[in-house]
């Protein structure tokens, strides 16, 4: 068995030379015959992205990756504690199984309300014989939006796929470091060939970044794919550097915010789940809201809204709107950024998008929930909280639990 140790971060190798997945805590046992293994609640890491057990299993995430998120159940067994050390196990017994009501579906998203998840059993893939990168450059965001609809259902998925607006797409372009001579002419050289060859403005352009995963033949086969699939809308491959590049971009940009308060900057990231024939009506809705929230406040300057798509499903797609304000002269300005945020959010909830895709309810967002959780399943959340935990020992008041629940005012006490 490979130590992690060794810093190499991979899904796991169904060989004798198994490698593991987890980065730091216990690891039980591998069955290699149902693609399982068995972790305690820690830290844990793909070979891309790195979050903690605990959090996957509460916010109910499935995934970061398309391959992260198979057909079948990922979570096939979860052992949960709860009041006085009892513990609830959900036993893996297939998905495909009819037995009756899965309390393990009813402990994912509780967020600490009903108890601790101590154990889980993961669903693992093996390593992929071939891992590569690639871009795709969309004249707009009406054809990039339209080609991840017709890749979201197709037959083949890459392991990774983002979309990134035009703005977000240029302030990465500003975060290169400084290049030379040569890196700059064969910079002059890519933008006279979209102007003057594929006709692309570079002030509308969209650009896909895509990690592919599998077998050489499965590699081949989704280039295929998305090769033809992008030209349909007029979309054409950047090169494998600026894939690489463009993927990694979108982590210095999640952590960029700290950076930026040091300039007077304040921002936020708001991550929903969007329908495909709402995504562009939503997007100016929130752009809209922007601008209204920054005359009213009478904000400097202009407020930074750009977004980008990271998760395809057959109904929608996970959006990540990055949001931003210069604070420079405001009076209290993070209260008036914390209003801008909530404003928006409510803007993308009023629209038809979700309260999150992943990152959960929590106390903050526990407002826009009641405004989309009909009553009588609040009170049946309620119900089961008090069977499981009568006294309240797990006291986190996250959703439907925060007191004042139900009232658009109700905040974190």
């Amino acid at each position: 068995m490979q130590s992690p140790s060794n810093n190499r971060w991979l899904w796991g190798t169904l060989t004798a030379a198994t490698v593991l997945i987890l980065a730091a805590g216990t690891f039980f046992w591998m069955d290699r015959t149902h693609f399982q293994r068995k972790a305690n609640a820690t830290e844990w890491r793909l070979e891309r992205e790195q979050c903690r057990l605990d959090h996957c299993v509460k916010n109910n995430l499935r995934g970061y990756t398309a391959r992260v998120e198979p057909i079948e159940d990922p979570w096939p067994n979860l052992q949960f504690s709860v009041l006085d050390g009892a513990e609830v196990v959900y036993t893996f017994r297939g998905r495909h199984n009819a037995v009756f009501v899965q309390i393990k579906d009813v402990l994912f998203g509780s967020e600490g309300n009903f108890g601790l998840i101590t154990r889980a059993v993961l669903k693992i893939r093996p390593k992929p014989e071939v891992s590569s990168y690639q871009s795709l450059v969309f004249p707009d965001s009406q054809r990039g939006v339209a080609f991840l609809f017709e890749l979201a259902n197709s037959s083949i998925l890459p392991a990774s796929i983002r979309l990134v607006d035009n703005l977000q797409f240029r302030f990465g372009l500003a975060l290169k470091p400084a290049s030379g001579r040569r890196a700059r002419a064969r910079s002059l050289v890519q933008q006279l060939m979209l102007r003057g060859i594929k006709r692309i403005d570079p002030k509308q352009m969209v650009v896909a970044t895509i990690g592919m995963e599998g077998s050489k033949t499965e590699v081949q086969a989704q280039h295929s794919v998305l090769s033809e699939l992008a030209a349909r809308h007029h979309g054409f491959f950047a090169g494998a550097s600026n894939g690489k590049r463009g993927y990694h971009l979108t982590f210095a940009i999640a952590y960029i915010r700290d950076f930026m308060t040091t300039l007077q900057v304040l921002g936020e990231t708001l991550e929903t789940t969007l329908p495909w024939d709402r995504i562009h009506t939503i997007i100016e809705s929130v752009r809209a809201e922007a601008q209204r929230v920054h005359r009213e406040y009478r904000l400097p300057g202009k407020p930074f809204l750009s977004y980008r798509i990271t998760q395809l499903y057959a109904s929608g797609a996970c959006v990540y709107f990055t949001y931003g304000i210069y604070t420079k002269g405001v009076d209290d300005p993070g209260a008036v950024a914390s209003r801008a945020e909530d404003r928006l959010r409510q803007t993308i909830v009023r629209h038809g998008g979700a309260v999150s895709n992943h990152h959960g309810v929590g106390k903050l967002r526990s407002a826009l929930l009641g405004s989309v959780l009909p009553p009588l399943n609040a009170e049946m959340i309620r119900a089961l909280k008090t069977t499981i935990d009568p006294r309240n020992v797990f006291g986190a008041q996250n959703g439907v639990f925060l007191r004042g629940f139900g009232r658009p005012e109700a905040k974190s006490e």
